[in-house]
């Protein structure tokens, strides 16, 4: 009797332990999917044009939008919301924020009108025409800036 009674416990430890595996393979391959998903909505820009609509409207005297178009806003504050707690897809920096980076550091930003940041020193005052996008802590999309001044 003993002898059945421990292949038993054996066979209920194999199969929680298979059980362990395939609930991590199951979270991993949902994880990847969810990624690559939010890698798709930025590389069409869906979040930055949605956040540029939801500027637009916001612009936009109240009194002179159809309840149409505020159920629009909503709706777009919902899905930015949405990309956020499902998708871990953040906005960074904000439209006309200002802020000095170090010259060095240009490479992370894109430069309105193109261009390489080269000859820059010292700190560089910027101004966010465009947020950038984050997935995951990852800057995914770079935000796009205008130079305001040169610090050399």
């Amino acid at each position: 009797m003993r002898q059945p009674q421990r292949a038993q416990e054996t066979q209920e430890r194999c199969a929680a332990n298979l059980l362990r595996v395939v609930e991590s393979l199951g979270e991993a391959a949902v994880d990847t999917y969810r990624r690559g998903l939010a890698a798709e909505l930025l590389e069409r820009h869906y979040p930055r044009d949605l956040a540029l609509l939801r500027e637009a409207l916001m612009r936009l005297p109240a009194s002179s939008i159809s309840r149409e178009l505020t159920t629009g806003r909503v709706l777009i504050d919902s899905m930015l919301r949405w990309l956020e707690e499902r998708l871990d897809v953040t906005r960074y920096l904000l439209p006309d924020q200002e802020l000095d980076v170090p010259a060095g550091k240009l490479d992370g930003y894109e430069l309105d009108g193109g261009g390489p940041a080269e000859g820059f020193g010292g700190l560089v005052r910027l101004r966010v025409l465009q947020p950038g996008w984050r997935l995951a802590g990852r800057l995914v999309v770079k935000p796009l800036v205008k130079l305001v001044s040169n610090g050399r």
